[in-house]
């Protein structure tokens, strides 16, 4: 004896049967939010077509199916808490300010390092021919020297060596009127901006 074809419901039930096992198999313990490593399983819907025979009729059968997929989340320190962004690196201290004598000192030049570039404590980088002191004042992050080298002779006059941030140094020569190459002789610190012109006047 034939059996005969089992009823379209019974069929769709047996359908969601198998698929609520395969969604059981594929689900990691803990349900649809239970994290794996760095993603977690979510479900969502996809729509699946068929054609099949009905009657002897080919028909066009659309179904929706449940998929599950492994979201990336973010990672979270221990306790559950997302990692707070490290703090900004403080602002370097402010070098020293040089007082009203040495600032109307005529044979005295303050020059301030920055990155990447040098400023006068006063209005230009000029001083007067004489014994003359060049004071490095570095307000950077990186640590830098100074260098003076004559543009006629190319002989090098001061050079103070590496200061760190916050800090200061001085050199002293017997300077004749004429034109200085200023610099910061440190990787390319002077390609990059730190290099002046200082007049002598006499």
């Amino acid at each position: 004896m034939r059996r005969g074809r089992r009823p379209i419901g019974a069929r769709r039930a047996a359908a969601v049967a198998g698929l609520a096992l395969a969604a059981a198999v594929v689900l990691p313990a803990g349900g649809a939010a239970a994290e794996s490593g760095e993603c977690e399983w979510r479900p969502h819907q996809v729509r699946v077509v068929k054609h099949v025979k009905r009657h002897g009729k080919r028909v066009r059968v659309v179904r929706k199916r449940v998929r599950w997929s492994c979201v990336p989340v973010a990672a979270t320190a221990p306790g559950g808490e997302v990692p707070a962004t490290p703090p900004a690196p403080p602002p370097a201290p402010p070098g020293p300010t040089p007082p009203e004598e040495e600032l109307s000192n005529p044979h005295w030049l303050g020059a301030q390092a920055y990155e990447f570039k040098f400023e006068p404590t006063k209005e230009r980088f000029e001083i007067s021919a004489g014994t003359d002191t060049i004071e490095l004042i570095n307000r950077g992050q990186d640590a830098h020297d100074l260098h003076l080298e004559s543009l006629a002779t190319h002989a090098t006059l001061i050079a103070v060596s590496p200061t760190a941030s916050g800090g200061h140094n001085r050199g002293t020569a017997l300077l004749e009127a004429g034109e200085y190459r200023l610099f910061c002789s440190l990787a390319d610190h002077a390609e990059k901006g730190m290099e002046r012109i200082l007049v002598v006047t006499p």
